[in-house]
């Protein structure tokens, strides 16, 4: 599925198009429903991986809990709240 929080493939954090990494921002056990409802990124690799510089979604709470609510409202543009909290099971609004 294509993603509902970028139309370019560039980085979601930085604008760069190059060395880009697809993440999944609710991973884990949801990773198959992110793919599935388009709740991904594009991250260039050092604001993707887990031992960056940079703030990045798998080593800094604040970033992932940010991605995290925009993926969120944006789903719930077209799905309710209730439907979020049932595949995802907790809302993070």
């Amino acid at each position: 599925m294509k993603s509902i929080l970028q139309d370019e493939k560039k980085c979601f954090m930085c604008g760069a198009t190059y060395a880009l990494h697809k993440h999944h921002i609710f991973f884990g056990a949801n990773r198959k429903n992110s793919e599935k409802y388009g709740l991904w990124v594009w991250l260039r690799w050092d604001y993707h991986i887990a031992d960056s510089p940079h703030a990045t979604p798998h080593n800094d709470k604040p970033t992932d809990d940010w991605l995290k609510r925009m993926a969120q409202r944006r789903f719930e543009e077209t799905h309710s709240r209730a439907e979020f909290m049932r595949i995802f099971g907790r809302s993070w609004l």
